[in-house]
């Protein structure tokens, strides 16, 4: 990729005398520069120069290529080189003012850069008169009548023969000349030499004689850092005696608490031994006596066994013995199990004894011949082969029937306790509820739960052959509904209201079959992980469209990376309204942009043909797929 330089340009423009056997042209030197300032040396490089007036109209344009010195000079015959357009001897002069546009391309590539223009400030009077001279009539045969003087009086030039009086002062001109200019042809011989005595450093060519000594500045810098010319004479070496331990070069010393008093590292060695039951250490260590005294070298002779004899079981080695409270009296593990068996109604145990079953017998042979039904006829319940009991508690509905029904059995505090139900086709109640309808099939299409005072709090009823229910709250208003969209009674859709009876909040399968969710917020929530009485709360981020997104981090190379969509992404966006936005980790950056736009990613460069390395933050944000045409004006519904 190329590189962006950036050039600190000077142009040297001196009036040129030419003569018929000299080439047109005039003076142009430069010192190009690295974006960062550093000079960019003994470089090859390709100039185009333009020469353009005021409106930006070309009238000379040719390129030339050279190379910066070591010290990143270079320079040029403006109108020596490959001509490109127009020609230099044609310029009007005197009828216009004239800028010099300088393009350079430091690869010697054909994508030159514009880096610089610059008025120019005196006219090439020999160019002008050569061009005179050649292309105009004066309409007389003397050759030199038209001739014209210069004449000089102190800043101000004139010109003889001039009947506009033209005065031209050179008073700024050559001010800015002498700041900016050489004032003379030879572009090397400003060139100075560093010259090194001792430790004093000097210029060639320098009129003040101005030198540089480095003797205090090294002392400086050996007096904060410690360096020096010798390589050994930091090394330092330790040494002891007796039980001090020293460093060489002012180094210190420390005392070594432990004492050997000899130079024989093994001496102080010990060795442990054992007599009977005494434990021994070398060189006076002292003596321990060991507790279990094995009195021999044999590891194995105070292993016992257990054996068994009846039922005493014995440990070998007077290690006594203990009477089994359990005596099988044989080997035989098997010959205990006993086996049970029925004879007509004759229970027995192998060699056992039996039992006669007679007592608890049904008297016959069949099993289920005791079995009982329960049944239950309006309040009574009875169970087959005896009697019914009535059911204080428990009332059926007659269709179209009302509280009414009630058996009055209940007294009037329990009946003002327990909510009222009217039915199309009724199920049972009784005091913890209504029952299970398991076997209990509600008839007809509409049927309500009520309170006492005959108040509405939930309504059941089948429209369109969908179910619908309706919960009330104690102002009579709707809380919740379940039902089926108007338009597709399969697709079921739920909507929450207010004390008003506006819905506030609503989930619906709408009729493209998309699942959608509506409300004032939404919200997740979490338990604070630091604080058990609180919870952490975070609202949706809202739009006039269905958006997903997609975010990452990564590094740009040389000015440039590229970024590819993961395939989730591809999977629920749409390219439609992509936007993209980055956010480069590192405060040189020069801008960033987001090019290259695929189905698959995109790629980032930095502006100004930056070569920036460092990371780059980026999110992408789309239209999910299928929601294209989301609508956000939409009639009000009522439910």
């Amino acid at each position: 990729m190329k590189r962006f330089i950036q050039f600190i340009l000077f142009i040297v423009i001196p009036i040129a005398t030419l003569n018929a056997q000299t080439t047109s042209g005039f003076k142009y030197q430069a010192v190009a520069r690295n974006s960062d300032g550093s000079l960019l040396l003994n470089q090859p490089i390709t100039v185009k120069l333009e020469i353009t007036d005021a409106n930006g109209l070309i009238y000379y344009s040719e390129t030339q290529n050279t190379s910066t010195s070591d010290l990143g000079i270079f320079s040029l015959n403006v109108g020596q080189g490959s001509s490109v357009q127009g020609s230099l001897a044609e310029i009007p002069w005197t009828e216009n003012t004239f800028n010099l546009d300088v393009y350079l391309d430091v690869e010697n590539g054909n994508s030159p850069e514009l880096v610089g223009s610059s008025s120019i400030l005196g006219v090439p009077y020999a160019m002008y008169a050569e061009r005179a001279g050649k292309s105009m009539d004066d309409q007389d045969t003397d050759p030199t009548n038209e001739l014209q003087t210069l004449q000089a009086n102190g800043d101000q030039i004139t010109l003889s023969g001039d009947t506009t009086l033209t005065v031209i002062d050179l008073g700024d001109l050559v001010e800015n000349i002498i700041q900016t200019m050489d004032q003379d042809t030879d572009p090397t011989n400003e060139l100075q030499s560093l010259e090194v005595a001792g430790d004093e450093i000097s210029l060639t060519n320098d009129n003040t004689n101005t030198i540089i000594k480095l003797g205090p500045i090294i002392r400086e810098v050996l007096d904060t850092t410690g360096l020096d010319s010798d390589a050994t004479n930091e090394i330092q070496q330790l040494s002891k005696i007796g039980n001090t331990i020293m460093l060489s070069r002012d180094g210190g010393e420390v005392t070594d608490a432990v004492e050997d008093a000899d130079a024989d590292p093994e001496n102080e060695l010990q060795k442990l031994s054992k007599n009977g039951n005494k434990i021994l250490l070398s060189g006076n260590g002292g003596e321990v006596t060991d507790a279990v005294e094995d009195a021999d070298a044999d590891p194995q002779n105070e292993l016992q066994k257990l054996t068994k004899n009846g039922s005493k079981i014995r440990l070998s080695g007077n290690g006594g013995e203990v009477t089994d409270a359990v005596n099988d009296a044989d080997a035989d593990p098997q010959n205990e199990i006993q086996r049970l068996s029925l004879s007509g109604n004759t229970l027995s145990i192998s060699q056992g004894n039996s039992v006669d079953l007679k007592k608890v017998s049904d008297g016959d042979s069949d099993p289920a011949n005791e079995l009982q039904d329960l049944s239950i006829n309006g309040a009574n319940l009875s169970i087959s082969g005896g009697k019914g009991v009535q059911l204080p508690l428990y009332w059926q509905f007659e269709k179209g029937n009302s509280i009414e029904g009630i058996p009055d059995i209940i007294d009037a505090d329990y009946r003002a306790q327990v909510p009222s139900l009217q039915v199309e086709g009724g199920p049972l109640l009784t005091s913890s509820g209504i029952r299970s309808t398991d076997d209990v099939t509600l008839l007809g299409a509409n049927y309500y739960l009520k309170t006492t005072s005959s108040q509405n709090r939930i309504r059941h009823y089948i429209s369109g052959d969908a179910g619908t229910s309706i919960w009330y709250g104690p102002n009579g208003r709707e809380n919740a509904v379940i039902k089926g969209d108007p338009n597709n009674r399969n697709n079921g859709k739920i909507s929450i209201y207010d004390s008003n009876g506006s819905i506030q909040a609503s989930m619906e399968i709408n009729s493209a079959g998309k699942g959608v969710l509506a409300a004032d917020i939404k919200n997740f929530f979490m338990d604070d992980p630091e604080h058990e009485d609180q919870q952490i709360w975070y609202a949706s981020l809202e739009g006039p469209e269905a958006g997903t997104y997609v975010r990452g981090q990564i590094e740009l190379v040389d000015g440039e990376a590229a970024v590819t969509f993961p395939d989730h992404f591809l999977k629920v966006a749409t390219l439609k309204g992509l936007t993209i936005t980055l956010t480069p980790n590192s405060a040189d950056s020069k801008g960033l942009a987001a090019v290259d736009r695929t189905a698959n990613g995109f790629v980032i460069r930095e502006l100004f043909h930056g070569t920036g390395n460092y990371t780059v933050d980026w999110e992408a944000k789309s239209i999910r797929k299928g929601f294209e045409d989301y609508e956000v004006i939409r009639q009000k519904k009522e439910n």
